[in-house]
């Protein structure tokens, strides 16, 4: 829109030049509308999936449950208005062109459960057998929690209707229990995914988005927060908490609290589960070299205890325990920092909170 006002009045529109330059914008957003409601043409069906089955705005429970026939059922006959130029039912359109394409059946799975037949599908040399993925990233639980800054408004999630597609759109923030529950059911069917690496993104706090500013001095009670945090073009001399929309600083650390208790809980029950693949050693390393307990049921870190040896590797500028890898120990795990060895056989100590 900017290079088209541009291209017609310049790099400074006058006063007189305005309203012409208003009508220029509402047309090109009537177009726009207009395309994605009626013109654009549904995606067909294609032999492969989408590899990217992100779709904005989707919290945990709508990755595990949400299909494209659910979001073509959500989409209704499109109305003309006169100056709200805005795609109507835009995020079901996306969600379309995200998981309709594939081979029959498609239709009916969630991205979770697509991510599920892409592994099954298994490699391309043995198709149907073997891991189909290679790495899995899975980055969900954000926009479980987002709300609270984009809207500004801190509602909690309540325990009768938060599950349901409609009456969850007024939360803006969930509970820890309700969280867990929902990720719990998301790992369920992550755990069949045949990938040989998954990498779970831990959910950031609400005020590290730049859709906030915070206002005023720092707290004294706790200097990572503001008072208050409300629109980023509101400086500290225009806020006024009577005139703006706000979240106060208590708010937002309740919400960090919650992320935060989350995703240290989330940790430790998957971990063993988070990376199927990653048995053996760095091809550098020799076999036998190992500073890892020989019983493979211990759940201690090397570091933890004092043991293992530790030297650079010649494949990465960074470190690495030369070890052998038990099966049932992880090599990417939520919250983990990137493996050192560029086969991702290295053991990495968790993050923790003061981090």
């Amino acid at each position: 829109m900017l290079r088209e006002l541009e291209d017609r009045f310049g790099d400074r529109i006058s006063p007189w030049e305005l309203p012409f330059a208003g009508l220029r914008a509402r047309d090109l957003l009537d177009a726009i509308e207009d395309f994605w409601e009626r013109d654009a043409q549904p995606p067909g069906h294609f032999a492969t999936r989408n590899h990217n089955l992100a779709v904005y705005g989707w919290d945990v429970h709508d990755a595990n449950t949400r299909s494209a026939d659910a979001c073509r059922r959500l989409i209704r006959e499109p109305t003309d208005a006169l100056f709200k130029q805005l795609v109507q039912n835009a995020n079901e359109r996306t969600a379309l062109r995200v998981l309709a394409p594939g081979p029959e059946g498609q239709q009916e799975l969630s991205p979770l459960m697509t991510a599920a037949a892409l592994g099954a599908d298994g490699t391309v040399q043995t198709p149907g057998e073997g891991d189909g993925i290679e790495t899995l990233i899975v980055a969900l639980g954000a926009n479980n929690a987002l709300g609270a800054v984009t809207e500004l408004r801190v509602c909690w999630s309540a325990r009768s209707s938060y599950e349901d597609p409609a009456a969850k759109r007024g939360y803006t923030v969930w509970t820890p229990a309700h969280f867990r529950e929902e990720l719990d059911m998301a790992l369920e069917t992550v755990r069949v995914v045949r990938a040989r690496h998954v990498i779970f993104a831990t959910v950031p706090h609400v005020t590290i988005p730049p859709v906030s500013r915070g206002v005023g001095p720092k707290l004294a009670e706790d200097p990572r927060y503001f008072p208050y945090y409300t629109r980023p073009w509101i400086g500290d001399g225009q806020f006024h908490p009577s005139r703006h929309p706000y979240i106060t600083g208590a708010q937002a650390r309740d919400i960090d609290t919650a992320s935060t208790s989350t995703t240290r809980r989330s940790r430790t029950p998957y971990a063993p589960r988070v990376t199927r693949a990653a048995t053996g050693t760095c091809s550098t390393c020799p076999a036998t070299w190992t500073g890892w307990p020989r019983d493979a049921t211990s759940t201690t870190p090397p570091r933890a205890r004092g043991g293992g040896r530790r030297t650079s590797c010649r494949r990465r500028w960074r470190s690495c325990i030369r070890r052998p890898m038990p099966a049932s120990w992880p090599t990417a795990s939520v919250g983990a920092r990137p493996a050192g060895c560029s086969r991702s056989t290295a053991y990495t100590r968790p993050r923790s909170a003061t981090d």
